[in-house]
């Protein structure tokens, strides 16, 4: 079983964009005719959600061929055309430069960089990609409340109400935890496949200084796409800023 085969049944479409939707609207209405580089496509989610929801302007960026062909059919379905790329993360502010009222790396993307000055070098290319006043949108598990405590892993959970919302076909649990990768386990309930997937897992506020050293300021932070929000409690974390130079 390959992961891009059983993505968009693990994220559940229709339930993810109940919430990621109206919350990436909400913090983008400022921009009258919003254009938006969705650096991670996968199998389609953001972007889907916001075409369906009329926004025209998107650049669907995915390395991964793969997932391109999932994406691409998922958005067949709903009779959408999505415009993507290809790039290196780190190739996309030279590739657009100052383009995008708003960048977005969502669906704990970006915790599949390990290395510090690897994430450095792709949030300033998501900056590069920006207009001035632009926006940056990126998220991860909260893995300092949900696995970090004492590397047990016993305070994960996962409710299905956010970014992976198919928790009636799958079960999903850490089965690696250290300080520098959790190896998560997705298993069907039908068939009992399963596959892995390591990913890095960020600390307490590291993303948001990562972020102010890659050149964004002020940081504005959400759990669960709420303001107001429980740090021992929230599944997700999504984090709303732009560069310093921004008139705000």
């Amino acid at each position: 079983m390959n992961i891009y085969e059983i993505w968009p049944e693990l994220v559940s479409f229709e339930k993810r964009r109940q919430r990621e939707t109206p919350f990436l609207l909400e913090q983008l209405a400022e921009y009258p005719e919003l254009r938006i580089l969705d650096a991670a496509l996968g199998s389609g989610a953001t972007t889907l959600g916001l075409r369906l929801a009329g926004v025209e302007h998107i650049v669907s960026n995915e390395i991964d061929p793969e997932y391109q062909k999932v994406a691409q059919q998922q958005a067949a379905s709903y009779g959408v055309s999505l415009t993507t790329a290809s790039y290196d993360w780190k190739a996309l502010g030279a590739a657009y430069p100052s383009t995008f009222d708003a960048a977005l790396c969502l669906g704990n993307s970006f915790t599949f960089l390990f290395e510090r000055e690897e994430q450095l070098a792709v949030l300033r290319s998501f900056r590069d990609a920006l207009r001035p006043n632009g926006k940056l949108i990126i998220d991860h598990r909260n893995y300092a409340a949900l696995f970090l405590s004492d590397f047990s892993g016993k305070n994960y959970r996962w409710s299905g109400n956010y970014v992976y919302c198919g928790n009636d076909s799958f079960v999903v649990a850490p089965i690696s935890i250290t300080p520098d990768k959790v190896v998560m386990e997705y298993r069907r309930r039908d068939t009992n496949k399963r596959v892995t997937i390591t990913m890095y897992p960020f600390k307490q506020g590291e993303v948001e200084g990562l972020l102010r050293e890659a050149g964004f300021a002020p940081v504005s932070v959400f759990g669960d796409y709420k303001k107001d929000f429980s740090t021992d409690e929230a599944e997700f974390l999504t984090y709303v800023c732009r560069p310093k130079t921004a008139k705000i």
